[in-house]
Order: C-alpha cells, then structure tokens, then sequence
C-alpha cells in the first residue's frame, strides 16, 4: 500500500474536529489496520481515506470495517482483562505519555482534562463484566 501524506487528510482532520493530535493517532491506526488487515478490498478502502480519496465517514460505516474495528475490540478486551491492574495503569500512562509527545509536536497545549489512571480511570481494578445485568446495555 501507498504511505499516508506527511499530514492528517482533511476528511480525517474533520472526523476529529480540528483536533491534528487525534488525527495525527487516527491517520497512523489506520495505516496500521490497513497494513495488517488481510482483506485487500478494505485495505484499498482504507488506503483511499489515507490518501483523502474518500471520507472516514464512509468508512465507519461500512459493514465489513465495522466488524473488523468489532473483531479488533474484543480481541482488545480479551488482552486487557487478562493484564494486571498495575499493567493497565502502564499502558494508559503510556497512551498518556504519547498524546503529550504527539500534542507537543503539533504545537498543541498539553491535553486540559486527561482521562484519570487508577481506580476510576482506564486501569480499573475490578474488570466490568459485561455478562453482569447491572452493567448498562
């Protein structure tokens, strides 16, 4: 496949809001999901927002990306619930971490209002189980 252009397309600038920190991350995840994804057909398609032939709109709402991003999320969750309390915290200060860098680079200020780690943040120390009828549907 085609590299993306040095910067966000703009339909992916515009998913995010203006936001080039977000399309910055969003732009390289879909060149990793489309460098790993082993369906040619979505690959192109993918290629083809990268490339700002066609809207990231679109894409989200295909059928065939949405059970890609569907499959990718509960492989996601699988890995997740299997690590440690202490390893999520981990990842989520390096997924911290990196948003800093990436805002840095941008010449963006530092994020106002960053997702808590610990207890109540992203590295919660009792998984949620989905199965469990209090957890909102």
């Amino acid at each position: 496949m085609t590299q993306p252009p040095a910067g966000p397309p703009d339909t992916v600038l515009a998913f995010t809001r203006g936001d080039a920190a977000a399309a910055t991350r969003l732009t390289r995840a879909l060149a990793a999901i489309r460098d790993h994804l082993g369906n040619e057909a979505l690959s192109v398609r993918i290629d083809a927002v990268l490339q700002g032939r066609g809207t990231l709109r679109e894409l989200v709402r295909d059928p065939v990306m949405v059970a890609e991003m569907s499959r990718g999320m509960d492989r996601f969750a699988e890995q997740w619930f299997a690590m440690s309390p202490s390893e999520r915290a981990d990842l989520a200060r390096q997924g911290q971490e990196e948003e800093a860098r990436l805002r840095a680079a941008e010449g963006l200020p530092p994020d106002p209002d960053p997702a808590p780690i610990g207890e109540f943040g992203p590295a919660l120390t009792t998984p949620i189980d989905p199965g469990d009828p209090a957890v909102p549907r």
